[in-house]
C-alpha cells in the first residue's frame, strides 16, 4: 500500500476555529496530487486537518484521520 502523510506547518489554514476556504481548497489540490502520484490514502497528521475538510471534499480519496483515531482508542480503553 502506499500511503502519503500530511503533517502541521503552523496553523493549516485556521484560526480559532475559522477555516480559510482558500486553505481548504488549496489542501484539496495536494491532496488530489499526491493521489494522482500514486497515494491510496493520505493520512491526516495534525488535529487541524480533520477541521479543514469536510466529508464531501475529495470524497474519491480514502483518509486516514490520526485525530479520529486517537479518540476512538481512548473511548475504547475507557470502557474496557
Amino acid at each position: 500500500m502506499c500511503f502519503s502523510s500530511l503533517t502541521c506547518a503552523g496553523t493549516a489554514g485556521s484560526l480559532q476555529g475559522r477555516v480559510e476556504p482558500a486553505s481548504r481548497e488549496r489542501f484539496i489540490t495536494i491532496m488530489r496530487r499526491m493521489h494522482t502520484a500514486g497515494a491510496q490514502a493520505v493520512i491526516l497528521g495534525c488535529t487541524e486537518f480533520g477541521m479543514l475538510l469536510r466529508a464531501k471534499d475529495a470524497p474519491d480519496i480514502p483518509r486516514v484521520d490520526t485525530t479520529e483515531l486517537h479518540c476512538q482508542a481512548a473511548v475504547g480503553w475507557m470502557l474496557a
